[in-house]
């Protein structure tokens, strides 16, 4: 049962992406970014016992909830058009696009 999103798909990039969060949950252990938000209640964000939807689903719901952000802004965070070399997109969704990039690989 996903919280968040609905996905029977196959993700490619598995194992470079449970390596990253691996990485990021590490940093935000220590984060005072966050000020009195329990992060050690979504972590870790890795089960490593559910599928690869079940951990993108984990994820989003970390994002949401601790990035303050919405959902939508999330799923084109962590699932982005092709924008990079895109003609037909407006400037501002590019650059949403492109600072979102430096923080959160695609999935």
């Amino acid at each position: 049962p996903f919280r968040r999103i609905a996905h029977n798909g196959e993700i490619n990039t598995m194992e470079g992406n449970r390596n990253q969060i691996r990485t990021r949950e590490a940093l935000m252990h220590t984060a005072q970014a966050f000020g009195d938000l329990r992060l050690d209640t979504y972590f870790p964000v890795d089960e490593d016992i559910g599928s690869d939807s079940a951990l993108l689903d984990n994820l989003v719901e970390l994002l949401v909830v601790a990035g303050g952000r919405d959902l939508a802004e999330v799923i084109m965070m962590v699932i982005p058009e092709a924008w990079h070399n895109s003609e037909l997109m407006q400037p501002e969704k590019k650059a949403f696009y492109k600072y979102q990039s430096c923080l959160m690989e695609p999935w």
